[in-house]
């Protein structure tokens, strides 16, 4: 399956999920920072505590975190997966961050008027594995994946931040079309 459409089938179940989890019923309370000291209360941290790992801007704890007229609604791992800045309707507008169960990977997209408009990461233990620009719903300017279509997910670029910085693909889109897709090995573009 082409990157392309593994990472549009990620971003609408992610969007999904985001948009049902804000529309169903009242908005849950602001987001809570979870405490940097819960995992040496008591018994170790599993799998599923959430900790500081993920590597997204951390937008919602800004003292504005979204543009006028929306607020931000949802709860951080371990009490939610979804913090996101709605519209008085319940569309997004503004930053959207989802964590999976594990509270360990996710995604950031950016809204505008309900539209995926602006950045969108996505993350896997740390570690990003795609970052990319969307304008209007549609993907534009350069997407950088640190897996290909060949590897799956890279476990070298996953773990060793070297590698990640010197290894990845880059595709080029213009207002949704696949311009262009170069691979880079050792910072250097291989094709």
């Amino acid at each position: 399956m082409p990157i392309a459409l593994r990472i549009d089938v990620l971003a609408s179940l992610v969007a999904a999920a985001s948009l049902s989890a804000a529309c169903a019923g009242d908005p849950p309370p602001p987001p809570v920072a979870a405490s940097p000291t819960a995992a040496k209360e008591g018994a170790p941290p599993e799998e599923n505590h959430w900790g500081p790992q993920s590597p997204q801007p951390k937008w919602f704890e800004e003292k504005v975190p979204c543009p006028e007229g929306a607020k931000l609604v949802g709860q951080l791992p371990p009490k939610g997966n979804v913090v996101e800045c709605v519209d008085p309707m319940g569309h997004p507008n503004g930053l959207s961050s989802v964590w999976f169960p594990n509270g360990h990977e996710g995604t950031m997209t950016e809204y505008k008027n309900g539209t995926r408009h602006g950045r969108w990461m996505h993350w896997l233990h740390n570690h990003v594995l795609v970052e990319g620009t969307f304008k209007e719903g549609r993907r534009d300017g350069d997407w950088k994946y640190w897996f290909d279509d060949v590897t799956g997910f890279d476990l070298d670029a996953r773990y060793n931040r070297a590698y990640n910085q010197n290894n990845y693909v880059v595709e080029h889109y213009n207002n949704g079309l696949l311009v262009k897709t170069t691979h880079f090995k050792d910072g250097k573009p291989v094709d």
